[in-house]
């Protein structure tokens, strides 16, 4: 699959759905930088693994645990680039 910027954002648009129904500090109607930190966010361990859960529904794509790291955890965009990744090899 070819990855176009449309596509990039669909991705991100999405994954910001669902960060933002589990980002405790973030306050009603508060912008979602998506290179913000998911510890700044409140996203804690709790919601880290509901959010694997609600990637594999959304997506159809299950992180394997050698990108189960800080580096794909570090923000919503580093976790939308990781699953645009994945979907990209699937094809």
């Amino acid at each position: 699959m070819e990855t176009s910027g449309n596509a990039t954002d669909l991705v991100l648009g999405k994954v910001m759905l669902l960060v933002r129904e589990r980002a405790t500090l973030l306050g009603v109607g508060e912008e979602l930088d998506p290179d913000r930190p998911f510890v700044e966010l409140g996203v804690d361990s709790f919601g880290l693994i509901d959010l694997l859960g609600a990637i594999d529904d959304s997506f159809g794509v299950f992180i394997p645990d050698n990108l189960l790291v800080q580096e794909t955890f570090r923000s919503t965009a580093s976790l939308a680039a990781t699953i645009e990744r994945l979907l990209a090899d699937r094809s």
